[in-house]
């Protein structure tokens, strides 16, 4: 029951931070802020498939209605990113490690590991959502640029969340 509350926080903080952040911050066309996914990339690996592909459905759906984006944009991101979350933890992630702890982190797997799974989780979100975003648009290298420069600061941003926020040493 304690990890649901901590989970239901996580879930709105991050929604109300990703609406206020879009709204309030223009970095311009190059770079999208993103760090919503770091809800489903830090899920436990106990958590059942179903609960978090619900919760990426309804993460992605909240961040779109609230953010007046395109309704179904960033939810669809997301729920990629769920189903594929954990294939990514046990292929980057230690699989001993993966069982034992209650969440991914900077502390159960230390920084090279951690920053490789969020970096991997954020470039398939972001290429899904460029896909879909730009979809018929023939500016493919703009989007890569766009890309590569939108994981890489999203990366920074959830690394750092995750040490100022969790990480306890």
């Amino acid at each position: 029951m304690k990890q649901l509350m901590i989970d239901i926080i996580q879930f709105l903080l991050l929604v109300v931070a990703q609406v206020l952040v879009s709204s309030f911050v223009n970095f311009g066309p190059s770079v999208m802020i993103c760090f919503y996914p770091f809800y489903i990339l830090s899920s436990s690996s106990r958590t059942s498939p179903a609960r978090l592909l619900i919760s990426a459905f309804l993460l992605g759906f909240f961040v779109d209605f609230f953010s007046n984006g395109v309704l179904g944009l960033h939810a669809s991101a997301s729920v990629l990113l769920a189903f594929i979350q954990p294939l990514l933890m046990k292929i980057i992630l230690r699989g001993s490690d993966i069982e034992k702890q209650a969440r991914p982190g900077l502390a159960n797997s230390g920084a090279t590991r951690f920053t490789i799974y969020i970096f991997s989780g954020l470039l398939f979100h972001h290429i899904f959502l460029t896909i879909v975003e730009n979809f018929g648009t023939p500016f493919m290298s703009e989007s890569i640029a766009r890309i590569l420069i939108s994981v890489l600061l999203n990366t920074l941003i959830i690394v750092l969340i995750e040490f100022g926020i969790f990480y306890k040493k």
